[in-house]
């Protein structure tokens, strides 16, 4: 069924628009709100816009992806800006690369699209800590940890205030009012949910002001019943609302939004409009009704004389490549919905006990374009009569046949291949490997502290204390004082002998293999690892969410362990890792010592370093950084750790000009039996694969794959791509069993496959392999998990508003995208 308008309607409504041009005026060049209308240059304008988030893209698909939208009838783009993106260390900026987002601004505007800008500080997003930097939980920095997060609380206020100062003033001349696209920028974000503090909101307003002047229009948005405690009433702000399809009626939402705002300055528009849902480790993959979905979104449009603005969050959802996924913790679980995951989460389904939430590594939210900009996204529930199978086309047809006239033609899909299996046949354990991932013997801590103490923000951290073998006997119990940050996996003498787990209990009863250790090094000591990965960090409220250990209260057998040596492990550069090809016939490895996995071991007064280095020494001064004398993160390590960008695609691209690639490299190290994650505690698992150099495009680039872990027996870990961290699998949870692979992170020879994995299901297995598929599959474990759940609705095509007015403008609105 198409939705395109005729071109006799088409006329009659150019002539109602210069009709209406002629009513308001013309203001001259400027985009600003006037009779409850968005107005751009004097004339009445409506917005469809489509969020899309850079910082989840690799930057070769960022015009791509933005072709798309505009393909799909966007005329806006609407984007946050992640400060922990830009600012990862304190006063350390960066604006190139993956972080150039006034290259990604100028895309939009080269396609004709206006930007609403989202600068935070705070974003939510689904993204680690809601865009904060996690250096705001260090004692290090100036409030450290103790200051008010979201709040007017001096100290939060004067990070804030020198962020923005440092972002807004790159943000001025792209703004419309200079000759750029950004038309409006959001102050805060969903404060509603925690607010009031009005002292707070006109405190950021002022520093937004101050930059940006009076050149754009400054909004809030939160859900109609929060916004009230999230803005500032009347004419201070203008005040956006959001939702989804079923969660308000969009009349009562707007008229809500209507009585904050200022008389004649409340053009209704919802900021986020929810085209799915976020997707968590353990839950069922969001899906959102699609017959639901396209009926709401035409009562936005049509709204009010159809001046209804709407932004579609999101129109292409993209990765959360690294450690970059976030979190909540909460008392919702979603794992056996079989109905729509957002109208779920609304409406709110509790539990006694909280529950952490780590978001999964694709962050394709059901969205119209997909985590690899294809099409084909279906939704739950079957598409409205006559209406196409696809998220993509359903809403493109509706907005056509709403504007009244052609949109551009939809590109081509996306180029993705089926490279095969790849063998992962070089593995060493994580221990063994302990002395090329860290420089030295560690760091001296009488008592643990969580990772932000030693100066690290993301990855991994290793505990290590000294005990006597007796205390490893049958029945020898850990406690760690408060629940690990996420996920602790504990070895004596490199043996595993248990877990805990963010969800889990604060307490641990050893396994067998525990007394074997004991037994077999009665007399002497043993070393207690507890090595704890970050599993995303919440994106939700205004809470801190340190990681690692964060009680100083570690006790084994009621006894407390003190004297630490702690290993922080960013893992963002994996070069000097050794691993041996391995053979099942081979003898068994011995299991590491300490001596052996931390060479040239000093008493601990000696690892204690007399002068820290700073996390970011050039701004210390300035940033009120303070780093104490013992606990933080060496320099040699600080000077080892390489960027975890995207590297530059001239890099990646090794064309062999048609001749076979020469041969992967060896393994190296010393060979043995395969480890085992279930015996040898956490892993890493190697392969080579080439591609053929005849599928690159034009530009060098190879199509994009996906890497299935779930097909075979992996469990838990992360995942490495010629030294890019692609972030976490989990296909044990679910519902995630593939991850997406970009294309211009291969090239044709020798890409190097990593697998750091840390699940204990996982057996010995010298040919480890997972496989490169063309087809993404997000439906794994909870069972059941693809059940699709039609819906009881009446078809959108039963609507008489639906084909009333083709062309749907009336004769009252003008469109912001061009025609061309």
């Amino acid at each position: 069924m198409a939705f395109a308008g005729s071109s006799r309607l088409a006329r009659c409504v150019a002539l109602a628009l210069m009709m209406l041009t002629s009513a308001l005026g013309d203001g001259g060049k400027g985009f600003w709100i006037e009779n409850d209308r968005f107005v751009r240059d004097g004339k009445a304008v409506q917005i469809i816009s489509g969020s899309i988030h850079y910082f989840r893209i690799h930057p070769y698909y960022w015009e791509d992806r933005l072709l798309r939208m505009k393909a799909m009838g966007m005329n806006t783009v609407e984007l946050y800006i992640a400060w922990n993106y830009h600012e990862r260390n304190p006063g350390e900026y960066k604006w190139d690369g993956p972080q150039d987002v006034e290259k990604f601004i100028g895309m939009v505007q080269k396609l004709d699209m206006l930007v609403i800008l989202r600068p935070g500080p705070y974003i939510c997003a689904e993204w680690d800590f809601g865009g904060l930097p996690a250096w705001l939980g260090s004692s290090a920095v100036s409030g450290g940890g103790t200051m008010k997060l979201r709040s007017s609380d001096p100290l939060y206020l004067a990070h804030v205030d020198r962020w923005w100062n440092e972002l807004l003033p790159r943000m001025t001349p792209l703004l419309y009012s200079n000759g750029g696209p950004i038309v409006m920028v959001q102050i805060e974000n969903e404060f509603g949910f925690i607010g009031p503090d009005e002292t707070y909101i006109r405190h950021i307003k002022a520093t937004a002001k101050n930059a940006l002047k009076d050149d754009v229009i400054l909004f809030t948005t939160d859900p109609p019943d929060k916004a009230p405690r999230g803005t500032l009433t009347g004419s201070e702000l203008y005040t956006a609302v959001d939702f989804g399809a079923g969660w308000w009626e969009p009349s009562q939402a707007f008229g809500t939004q209507k009585a904050l705002n200022a008389p004649g300055m409340s053009p209704a528009f919802c900021s986020e409009f929810y085209t799915g849902w976020l997707s968590r480790w353990g839950e069922k993959m969001a899906n959102t009704d699609f017959n639901k979905f396209l009926r709401e979104l035409l009562k936005i449009l049509q709204y009010n004389d159809n001046s209804g603005s709407v932004n579609l969050y999101m129109a292409h959802g993209g990765t959360n490549f690294g450690w970059t996924a976030g979190g909540q913790e909460d008392t919702l679980k979603d794992a056996d919905n079989k109905d729509d995951n957002s109208v779920q989460w609304f409406k709110g389904k509790t539990e006694p006990f909280m529950h952490w939430n780590p978001v999964i590594t694709s962050y394709d939210y059901d969205s119209p374009i997909s985590e690899a900009g294809d099409y084909g996204q279906p939704g739950i529930g079957p598409p409205p009569d006559g209406a196409p199978a696809d998220k993509f086309l359903g809403i493109r047809e509706l907005i056509e046949k709403h504007i009244g006239y052609d949109l551009p033609p939809v590109p081509p899909r996306p180029r993705i291949e089926a490279y095969g299996e790849v063998t992962l046949s070089q593995q060493a354990t994580l221990l063994s490997q302990l002395g090329n991932l860290v420089i030295g013997p560690g760091i001296y801590s009488e008592t643990p502290e969580p990772m932000e103490e030693y100066g690290q923000w993301h990855g991994l951290i290793l505990y290590r204390a000294s005990v006597d073998a007796s205390e490893l006997r049958a029945g020898a119990t850990l406690f760690v004082g408060s629940k690990v940050r996420d996920s602790a996996v504990i070895m004596a003498n490199g043996v595993y002998v248990g877990s805990l787990e963010r969800d889990g209990d604060l307490a641990v009863v050893f396994n067998e293999a525990a007394d074997q250790v004991a037994r077999a090094n009665d007399g002497q000591s043993v070393e207690l690892d507890i090595l704890v990965m970050q599993i995303g960090r919440s994106n939700f409220g205004n809470t801190y969410d340190l990681k690692g250990l964060v009680s100083d209260l570690v006790l084994l057998n009621t006894k407390p362990l003190k004297g630490w040596r702690v290993f922080p492990m960013p893992l963002l550069s994996l070069d000097s890792l050794q691993l041996p090809e391995v053979s099942a016939a081979a003898a068994p490895a011995a299991a590491p010592s300490a001596a052996a996995a931390a060479p040239d071991a000093a008493p601990a007064a000696a690892a204690v370093p007399a002068a820290a280095p700073s996390v970011a020494a050039a701004a210390a001064a300035s940033l009120a950084v303070v780093l104490p004398a013992q606990v933080k993160l060496a320099k040699e390590m600080e000077a080892v750790a390489r960027s975890a960008d995207f590297p530059a695609i001239s890099a990646m691209v090794a064309s062999d000009g048609g001749l076979a690639c020469s041969a992967a490299p060896a393994g190296n190290g010393t060979a043995g039996k395969a480890p085992s994650p279930a015996t040898d505690g956490p892993t890493f698992f190697r392969g080579y694969f080439n591609v053929n150099s005849s599928l690159a495009n034009a530009d060098g680039v190879f199509p994009d794959t996906y890497i299935n872990v779930g097909k075979y027996s992996w469990a838990k870990g992360v995942a490495f791509i010629n030294g890019f961290n692609l972030g976490y699998y989990w296909p044990e949870k679910g519902p995630a069993n593939t991850m997406y692979l970009p294309g211009p992170l291969l090239k044709a020879c020798n890409n190097e496959l990593i697998l750091l994995e840390l699940g204990t299901s996982m057996k010995a297995d010298a040919s480890a392999k997972v496989l490169l598929t063309d087809q993404a599959d997000l439906y794994g474990p909870p069972a059941n998990n693809n059940t699709r759940v039609e819906s009881s609705e009446g078809s959108i095509q039963n609507d008489p508003a639906y084909f009333a007015n083709t062309g749907a403008m009336g004769g009252h609105m003008i469109p912001v995208m061009s025609q061309e």
